[in-house]
This record gives C-alpha cells, structure tokens and sequence, in this order.
C-alpha cells in the first residue's frame, strides 16, 4: 500500500494506540479523585474493575483499528505478522522510554516516601499509582494530593521487554546450521544451558560454611570462573547454531536471565537483621520490612517463646474497625496507625492508656528515604483490646523504635482472663531451621570487635566470632564474620552489618535469596557476547585493512 492510499489511522497508528492506552490508564484515577464511591468501589473490587477497563481497552482499539483488524486478520501467516508487529523496534523504542518515565517518577517521588515503599509501589507491580502532588513542591492541596493516574509498572514493561525480545529472536535469529553440526549444537548448547542451571541450583543448596574464612574476591572469582566455563560451553553451541550472530544469541540470553533474576528477587528474596548481644544465643531473623503484633506467655528460663502473631496486613487493613483473628485471645481495634513515628514522654501521665501510653506518646516523623542516618521507617500505633466477651483491657501504644532499640519495657503486660499476657509490636520472626528439617539452628556471639585506625574513629575493622550449632547435622564450629567476608547458611548470607552503641553486641544484616547465583552468571554471559561480537568485529576490520 502507497503512502496516497493509506489512511489517517493507517499513517498514525501507532500513535492513535499510545493515545487509548493513555485515556485508560488517565481516566480511572481521575474518577477516583472526583468520587469517594467510585474509589472505594475500585479498592475493594480490584479484578472487577482490573478486568471492566481492560474490555473498555480492546473494544476501543477494536473499533478504531476495525479495518486494519479484520485486514491483519484475512492475510495469511497470521502468526509471523503478530510476531513481527511483537518484534517491533518502534515497540522497543517506546517501552524504553516509558521505563525511563518510570525511573524519572520513582526518583521523584522518593524525595516523600522511603526507597522500599518506592520499590514495591512503582517497580515491583504490574501497574503503578502515581500521585500528581510528586510533581508539585511543598505540601499539596487536598484537592492536589487525590489527583492521581495509573502507569504500566515495572513487571509490566520488563514482561513486554521480553516479549518483544523474544519475538525478534524468533524472526531475526535463524538456526544456520545443517546435519551433524546442527546436532551437535543442539547437544553442546544443552549441555551449557544444564551446567548454568546446575550452578544456580547449587548456589541454593550448598551450605558454604568455611566462605567466612575465604577472602572475599577469591569467592567471587570463583564465581566468575564457574560461570565463564558453562557460558564458554554454550558459545560453542550457539556458534555451531547460529554462527556470525552467536556472541548477539549469548548477549540476549543474559539480559533476559537478569529480567527473570530480578522477578525471582522480587517474589522470593528477604532481608532482615539479627542482633545478639555477647553471650547471647539467637535463631530468628527480625524481616527488616515486615511486621506482627505478638501476644505470648512470659517467657519462662530454659523454654523458647510461644507466640500468636497478627500479620501487619491485618493490623492496616480495617483502622478503626474491631477485629478478631483465630487464635488471639482478644479483639483489638487500631486507631492510628504511623508509618514512621518517634516516640516522646508525656508532661503528665495520660491515665486513658494502659502500659507505656501513660508515660509515652507517639510523635509522626517524616518516612525515612533510605540514604539519610535513619534509613529504615519506624513504624507504630495506637491500639485498643477488648476481651472475646466484651470485657474492655485497655489502650495502648506501641512503638517498634522501642524494639529496635531494645528497650525491656517495649513488651507490655496485658491481663486476658484472669492470665498476663506480653503484648510486642516488633519485626516479623524467620526462625532458622536445618535445612529440611524442622530443627532450630543457633548463632551464638562470642566476641565483637571494632577496631579503628591509630588516633581517629575511622573503622579499620567490624568483625563477629560466633558459634554455630546446627544439631541435626552435627555442626557446632566458631566462624569469624568480618566486613566484606560473610557467612552463607541455611540459604541465607550473613554480613557484619553495624554494632550495638555501647559496643556490647553486633548487628548482622540476613539476606535471603535464591537468586543470588544468577546475576553473577548474568555479567559473565553478556560480557563473553560482548567480547565475541568485538572479536569479531575486529577480525573483519583487520581483514579489510589488509
């Protein structure tokens, strides 16, 4: 078809389509804004109203591009035309610049909210709210901070991404090979793609106890090398497949395993702290972003703690609303709830409350961003408990800076039935067990040290020894954790993280991740593609200089 013969939604279509995705994606947030119903509405019917704007979506595009459609569809090779309008570079191009979009509107709103919040709400989702009050300065109107739209989040640009990707390989990337070399290149690129999965898959399983006592570069140079060997083995089957587009077949390929490494990340990956003080012996990490209310029976000597816990979920969902959950032995309603929150002493003593809510109050403070001092929020809230048969028990506050802190008085007594119970507002416990087994594992700390440089307080050195003790399988060994030389457990990595202030016990960061393997293997595979390609090219170069 000429240009004279096409249409005005034939030269513009791709526009016309950028357009309806904007109005959808405009639309329902601005209805939102105007409606406290319609809000609502949308809030606690989520699919409901996910799937009515995505019919409204088709059916418009449908009926704009009705002609094109029902051209598209009578063709023949209906497959390979939705391949190649998949494959699209203009479809590259766009995705681009909305990620950057992205990246802009995150970095923005980061300037109001903390560096996770920010994580979850714009790039780990499929699709971001984003508040119109981030691109205003100062503190917004009422009227400015309900303006909002929606924007494709970033498991909804990296699903097109691959996509697209993967629909070009399919169209550009041909297998070349014939007969036997085509064999043997489908079994030597098999076998490099296994010894990849092997490695990943052993990077979860293996318990690398003596990694502590390993300098650390040589641990990652191992990697490195282990990762070099296996992609050195799928080269050569890529280029027996592919030949000349080999080094273009491996770049892609790991750009593509670091797309699905951070979606393992997202879904799978934790990270909290675990403090002991000297002497003490500790089997739970407190999930630095998660958090519970705790009610348990004091804890007598010798005996571990027994606790019913209440997800944070269920603590923010219904403020202001009593609730019961199975198993807790009271109602309790949450009145106020602070993401981040100080906590202060009163000039006399508020006898409304029960426990610390005489003596303290809680003081809102601005979230925390993640770059300052203070780079994690501190939340807390105000709750009120009542008896399953009505009795009142009392209000109270609860502040997880206390925990953090250690303070003894952050668990308060509360008396249910006639028995005392302790009340803690504190991190959500994972508890270490022995890999498979249901068998707790214990890290006792020895020794802290923190060594300085002569005569300033620049720290030359934070190191642990602890002692581990793992009875199921038999392990009860001292291991030394310094700065840049952790431990790897229970699929967790310990790293020596900060110190109590008075110095009398350490603070080890815990991050769970069974990805972690795949990044490592992800710079190894798309830097030997980068490195045969410029091989290459320069062998051609040199060749016609000659």
């Amino acid at each position: 078809m000429t240009d004279e013969n096409k249409t005005f939604i034939d030269k513009h279509a791709f526009g016309i389509s950028c357009v309806i995705i904007s109005f959808f994606l405009i639309v329902p947030g601005f209805l939102e804004a105007v409606s406290l119903k319609l809000e609502n509405f949308q809030k606690n019917n989520d699919y409901t109203t996910f799937f009515i704007w995505f019919n409204l979506w088709w059916v418009s595009m449908a009926f704009v591009f009705s002609k094109q459609l029902s051209a598209f569809f009578k063709k023949d090779k209906l497959v390979k035309r939705t391949l190649k309008s998949l494959a699209s570079l203009k479809l590259t191009v766009f995705l681009l610049s909305v990620s950057s979009i992205l990246v802009f509107v995150g970095t923005l709103a980061q300037t109001g909210a903390g560096i996770w919040e920010v994580v979850d709400t714009y790039f780990r989702c499929a699709f971001s709210r984003v508040d119109l009050s981030i691109f205003v300065p100062g503190e917004p109107s009422e009227n400015l901070a309900r303006l909002h739209f929606f924007f494709p989040g970033g498991f909804i640009i990296g699903g097109c991404l691959l996509v697209n990707l993967l629909s070009a390989h399919s169209l550009k990337f041909k297998i070349n090979a014939t007969g036997n070399r085509r064999i043997a290149g489908f079994i030597v690129t098999a076998i490099g793609l296994y010894l990849i999965y092997y490695l990943v898959e052993q990077g979860i399983k293996t318990e690398d106890i003596p990694s502590a006592y390993v300098d650390s570069y040589k641990r990652v140079l191992y990697r490195l090398m282990s990762g070099l060997s296996s992609t050195t083995v799928l080269l050569i089957g890529c280029w027996l497949l592919f030949k000349k587009r080999a080094g273009i077949v491996i770049l892609h390929f790991g750009i593509i395993l670091l797309l699905l490494a951070e979606l393992v990340t997202a879904f799978y990956a934790t990270e909290g702290t675990m403090t002991i003080a000297e002497g003490d012996s500790v089997s739970y990490v407190d999930i630095s972003r998660d958090f519970e209310l705790a009610i348990s029976e004091p804890q007598q000597k010798g005996k571990s703690e027994q606790s019913i816990t209440v997800h944070q979920s269920l603590l923010k969902e219904n403020i202001g609303e009593w609730q019961r959950v199975e198993g807790v032995p009271f109602e309790f309603k949450v009145l106020q709830w602070f993401k981040n929150a100080d906590i202060k002493g009163h000039e006399v003593n508020d006898e409304s409350f029960a426990g610390l809510g005489k003596e303290y109050k809680l003081v809102p403070v601005k979230e925390s961003t993640g770059v300052e001092e203070a780079r994690v929020s501190l939340p807390g809230m105000i709750a009120e408990f009542k008896s399953l048969d009505g009795k009142p028990l009392g209000k109270y506050v609860l502040s997880h800076r206390m925990y953090i802190e250690r303070n003894p008085a952050f668990a308060q007594d509360i008396e249910v039935d006639g028995k005392t119970k302790k009340l803690m507002f504190r991190n959500r416990r994972d508890y270490l067990y022995s890999r498979g087994t249901n068998t707790p594992v214990e890290i006792k700390l020895i020794d802290f040290r923190h060594d300085t440089y002569l005569g300033t307080s620049v720290a030359k050195n934070f190191s642990s020894l602890i002692n581990l003790s793992d009875k199921e399988k038999e392990i009860d060994r001292k291991v030394l954790i310094s700065m840049n030389n952790p431990l790897r457990y229970t699929g967790r990595t310990f790293y020596q993280q900060s110190f109590a202030p008075d110095e009398s016990g350490t603070v080890l960061q815990v991050v769970h991740n069974p990805g972690w393997m795949i990044p490592y293997l992800c710079c190894v595979i798309v830097g030997v593609g980068m490195l045969f390609q410029f091989l290459l090219t320069l062998v051609k170069f040199s060749r016609r200089q000659a």
